[in-house]
């Protein structure tokens, strides 16, 4: 109980000092969400850490929010449906306005979560279903194994596999291999782009 209250207590202070960070001036839309939703995201990953690091597995993965994979959804605008590619389970999201035989740009979108946490439900769900529709691409979203149980590299090499997989097999998707783009939460982007 005491350990629980501890880490009660250095989530309060760290989300009060991640709320204190500036916003980039580029965020015009929805500021105070990103405000929150970046500390929160901050808390977490440090929680984590510290969890891990100083005490037992049991409070990090009372922290992982491993959501279980949810059945086909439809929002109106984009279909989105589970499947799996190279190995890794994936949910390919689908813009309506996109017909059978044309070619349109992809998307491979890899939630955050310092490959320990988080996956593609929840709030990563909502962010590639907005950007399949946003951008009238196909959003692949990638749902990577996660630490301790996967230890570094596994997460990071699905990441690859399933990226190379759907360059070399763009048509079967409807993706136009010459306009295959990367996105997602930056600590996964920053480590394919060294590797």
């Amino acid at each position: 109980m005491k350990r629980l209250l501890l880490l009660f207590g250095v989530s309060l202070i760290l989300l009060a000092l991640y709320m204190d960070r500036q916003v980039p001036e580029h965020v015009v839309l929805h500021r105070a969400r990103v405000v929150v939703i970046s500390s929160l995201m901050n808390v977490i990953h440090t929680l984590m850490y510290i969890g891990e690091t100083f005490f037992n597995y049991e409070y990090y993965h009372w922290l992982k929010f491993d959501f279980p994979i949810q059945p086909v959804m439809d929002n109106g605008d984009v279909k989105a449906r589970n499947d799996v590619i190279a190995d890794t389970p994936v949910r390919i999201y689908t813009p309506y306005s996109k017909t059978e035989s044309s070619i349109s740009p992809g998307i491979l979108f890899f939630h955050g979560g310092g490959f320990c946490c988080l996956s593609i439900e929840g709030f990563y769900h909502d962010i590639a279903m907005d950007l399949a529709n946003r951008t009238g691409s196909i959003v692949i979203s990638v749902d990577y194994r996660l630490a301790p149980e996967y230890p570094h590299p596994v997460g990071l090499n699905d990441c690859f596999a399933v990226t190379k997989y759907v360059y070399e097999h763009s048509n079967q998707y409807g993706i136009d291999q010459n306009r295959l783009y990367i996105s997602g939460w930056a600590k996964m982007l920053r480590v394919m782009a060294l590797d």
